[in-house]
């Protein structure tokens, strides 16, 4: 059946490169997707806890519960 493929040991010539996820999402699709703003700064700190614009008060930094996702670009 179509389930054979499961089977099979994984081609190690080819292997699949690693793409992070913050290299598809930078900081400000990450605030977009999680909080509908954008992000009060990008800089080293976001490393640690991304932090978004509050959407209820933009004059508000809302901090995420998670550094930005990895590969995210962490300064200008």
């Amino acid at each position: 059946g179509n389930s054979s493929c499961l089977f099979n040991k994984p081609s190690q010539k080819n292997p699949l490169p690693r793409y992070l996820p913050g290299k598809y999402f930078d900081a400000t699709e990450q605030c977009k997707i999680l909080e509908g703003t954008k992000p009060c700064v990008i800089d080293e700190t976001i490393c640690q806890r991304l932090k978004c614009v509050f959407a209820k008060d933009d004059n508000y930094c809302k901090e995420m519960n998670n550094a930005a996702a990895e590969g995210t670009n962490c300064g200008p």
